[in-house]
This record gives C-alpha cells, sequence and structure tokens, in this order.
C-alpha cells in the first residue's frame, strides 16, 4: 500500500513540477515521467488487488494530502442597478484615459513622421544640388 501512495506522490510532484502556461490553468509535465509512473501504479495494483480493496473498505488508505473542500459560489440573482452604474462609469472612464493615450501616442508619431519628412527633403535637396555640382563640373571641364 506504502508503495501505491510513493507512486501517488511522486505523480503529484511531477505534475507540481510542471511549467505553467502563460495565460491558462494548464502544466507542461514530462510526458515519459508521468507514463512511467502510471505504468508502475497498474503494476502494483494488479499485483496486491486484495489489500488494495481491503484499505479502502477499511478506510486505511489515505492519501499524502487531504483532498480540497469545494468551493461553492453563488451566483448573485440579482445585481444592485447603483453596482451596474458604477461598473458602466468606471469602464467609460477607462475607455476614455484609453483613447486619450492612443491620441497621444498617435500625435507624437505623426510629429515623428513630420520631422522624417522634412529631414528627408532637406536631404534630397542636398543630393540634387551635389549632383548639379559634379553636372557643372563635368560640363566646365568640357569647355575648358
Amino acid at each position: 500500500m506504502n508503495e501505491i501512495l510513493g507512486i501517488i506522490d511522486s505523480i503529484e510532484a511531477t505534475v507540481l513540477d510542471g511549467k505553467k502556461v502563460p495565460f491558462s490553468d494548464k502544466v507542461l509535465m514530462d510526458e515519459k515521467r508521468l507514463l512511467n509512473l502510471l505504468d508502475k501504479l497498474r503494476y502494483v495494483i494488479k499485483n496486491d488487488p486484495e489489500s488494495i480493496r481491503r484499505s479502502i473498505e477499511t478506510g486505511t488508505m489515505t492519501p499524502s494530502t487531504p483532498a480540497p473542500t469545494p468551493v461553492v459560489i453563488e451566483t448573485p440573482v440579482a445585481i444592485h442597478p447603483d453596482v451596474l452604474r458604477q461598473a458602466d462609469d468606471e469602464s467609460q472612464r477607462l475607455r476614455r484615459n484609453a483613447d486619450e493615450y492612443a491620441d497621444n501616442v498617435l500625435a507624437h508619431l505623426q510629429m515623428l513622421v513630420t520631422r522624417a519628412q522634412k529631414n528627408l527633403i532637406k536631404l534630397e535637396q542636398s543630393i540634387d544640388s551635389g549632383r548639379q555640382n559634379l553636372e557643372n563640373r563635368r560640363a566646365e571641364k568640357e569647355l575648358g
């Protein structure tokens, strides 16, 4: 019986050692390790079913950790209008703040683009001027 509880403890440790998947209640586990432990559990149960049955009947088989007590969440039948109004006001305030933030970010980006455009125009003018100077030099060499 202790062997079964040990295997169950190992399975529990495998689950607890697993990596949490972000934004969910899922866990990534070592599949081979978990399947190996389940195979061991099957082997022990098949080879000694009578002692397991006796332990369950007499209540001597106790889990290593107590079972969690169920949590009952009661849903309200009706939500008070003031609560709904406060929630609506808060959501509108959050939307306004988000819109204002987005507008500020877009205005800043627009300013950066305008500056970049002005710099590109100046650069283009410099390139044109440089090419014009080169053209004038060639023309002077050909004449002179």
